[in-house]
């Protein structure tokens, strides 16, 4: 391959599937912090019900609060478990995200390396062949256009 434009197009694929994954790891962390944020919620909920819960009891309530109360904390617990279960999942998604990420990033880095190389040699190349153009002419023709 001596024409480096020749792999324009691929870096270009490259590029695209590196935007791609980097929208998709983007993605992922949004939904991260969206779980993360819905947690905290829910657990300042539960204490925050935990609290009134504790209070009403030393003050005294009948058995249907009672059992309303407790209820409502255990689905509040519920709800907390199922969230924390989704961020773990949501965690995971980000890493597996990032990797794919890294992937068609360093991918994306190599051809670009790649293409480097092959202007330099084609330059390398390029100015050889002039070297040996002028070292093949006669003394005294320095005529560049002959």
């Amino acid at each position: 391959m001596d024409d480096p434009k020749r792999l324009d197009p691929i870096m270009r694929l490259a590029e695209q599937k590196k935007s791609d994954a980097g929208r998709h790891l983007n993605s992922a962390r949004n939904q991260q912090t969206q779980d993360q944020q819905q947690l905290e919620q829910l657990q300042g909920f539960y204490d925050e019900y935990l609290q009134q819960f504790e209070r009403a009891t030393s003050v005294g309530m009948n058995a249907r609060q009672l059992s309303d109360f407790r209820i409502f904390l255990n689905n509040l617990e519920s709800a907390i478990k199922q969230k924390s279960q989704q961020l773990v999942q949501a965690d995971n998604h980000v890493e597996e995200r990032r990797g794919e990420w890294l992937d068609k990033h360093q991918r994306s880095e190599t051809l670009v390396s790649f293409q480097d190389k092959l202007s330099q040699q084609k330059s390398l190349n390029h100015s050889r062949k002039e070297q040996r153009e002028l070292d093949d002419r006669p003394p005294g023709d320095h005529n560049p256009s002959s």
